[in-house]
């Protein structure tokens, strides 16, 4: 990573082959060299199941979270309570479902239902190997088969959350008054707590607008509707910038991120927030 900040328009980026699940696409936003996380979004044709998969297949992540915001479309994924439980409660992916997905939490896919439309996730996680195909996928993930064989596995096992973050009530901003928040999740190793943002059409900043500067797990945010106007320093230069629906902007140590005293959003923001809440670092 060279720059202080990237900032992506994803509407405009190709899809690609996801080489950790063949079968599957994404749009790769950010590869953190150093802990080998990253951020991407992930498309689900329709009917797709990863090439390499038989179903039904469940595993299990020794040491990397995930986390994933559902875009679009439908995708059913499994839970599994503990080795014994061999049917799993299916949850859906759709539109602003979010996980939090914590090591050694059971999942995996059934041979049926499959996505019906396919489905578009904003999916990031602490560090490599969560992908079917990923090399260091035998390390890191561990296969269960359905049968009693998986009971010798002694792991102390845990739950992921999934919910949809729409039944999820809107809190008073916990520093900006006018906006509003929905914590979702707390921060990990290598990844800030999670946020929901909203600030309201017409919103105006003050004059002595509040900043985020970027840390050693840099803080991200993605629009994930209406529209925002931000600003970015670095070494006394000033960024302004106008991000719609779609927009990635991800900041680091030499840059902060800042609200202009003036009008932020014409029709509105909902921002999905990594490491801040748009006023202060780390969230709430």
């Amino acid at each position: 990573m060279t720059t202080t900040f990237s900032l992506i328009d994803t509407n405009a980026v190709p899809w690609e082959h996801n080489p950790g699940i063949p079968g599957f696409k994404r749009r790769l936003l950010v590869f953190d060299d150093a802990t080998r996380s990253e951020v991407r979004m992930d498309y689900v044709p329709p009917g797709a199941i990863p090439e390499v998969l038989e179903l039904p297949h469940r595993h299990y992540h020794r040491t990397v979270t995930e986390r994933a915001y559902a875009l679009a479309g439908d995708f059913p994924h499994w839970e599994f309570s503990s080795t014994r439980d061999h049917e799993g409660e299916m949850i859906v992916f759709r539109r602003h479902l979010f996980m939090d997905r914590p090591p050694k939490s059971i999942h995996g896919l059934m041979p049926e239902p499959l996505s019906e439309t396919g489905c578009v996730l904003l999916y990031w996680n602490t560090g490599p190997g969560t992908g079917v195909a990923e090399p260091d996928a035998p390390v890191e993930s561990v296969e269960l088969a359905f049968d009693d064989s998986a009971d010798d596995d002694r792991t102390d096992f845990s739950d992921a959350r999934l919910f949809d973050t729409g039944e999820v009530a809107w809190l008073e901003h916990p520093s900006v008054a006018g906006w509003k928040a929905k914590p979702l999740a707390e921060a990990v190793e290598n990844s800030g707590a999670v946020s929901l943002v909203h600030i309201p059409a017409d919103w105006t900043g003050s004059q002595q607008p509040f900043g985020i500067r970027g840390d050693e797990s840099p803080p991200w945010l993605f629009v994930v509707s209406g529209d925002v106007r931000l600003q970015v320093s670095e070494d006394g230069a000033r960024h302004d910038l106008d991000l719609h629906e779609g927009a990635f902007l991800l900041w680091r140590s030499a840059a902060e991120l800042s609200v202009p005293a003036q009008s932020v959003s014409a029709g509105g923001c909902v921002a999905l927030c990594v490491g801040h809440d748009l006023a202060q670092a780390g969230g709430r």
